[in-house]
């Protein structure tokens, strides 16, 4: 995964240094060049989440993808763009305050 391909594919130039702020900018650029789209689905071609399977088909391909394909691709991008961004799930926040990611109580 070439994080350039994925920044020319979403025509980000902006900055690139690490803040909420860059976060917002590359997906406000990400959601404007990306489209959402379920093709796959329909014409029966296999749904593969992994990383390289997303970014060939949305950056190389530079085709769309349904929710789960791009999420995965821009939180695999930002993973790589800050190697310690956090990934947040939700959860319930449980009545000691602790978090539950099964969303069970």
């Amino acid at each position: 995964m070439v994080i350039q391909a994925y920044l020319q594919r979403i025509n980000y130039t902006g900055p690139l240094v690490p803040s909420a702020e860059t976060l917002r900018l590359l997906q406000v650029a990400h959601l404007q060049t990306v489209p959402f789209e379920n093709l796959s689905i329909h014409s029966g071609e296999p749904i593969v989440l992994d990383d390289e399977a997303l970014f060939e088909k949305i950056v190389r391909r530079r085709r769309g993808g349904f929710c789960y394909e791009l999420n995965g691709l821009f939180a695999a991008c930002c993973a790589r763009w800050v190697s310690t961004s956090p990934c947040f799930q939700p959860g319930l926040r449980m009545p000691k305050g602790s978090l539950d990611p099964t969303l069970t109580t």
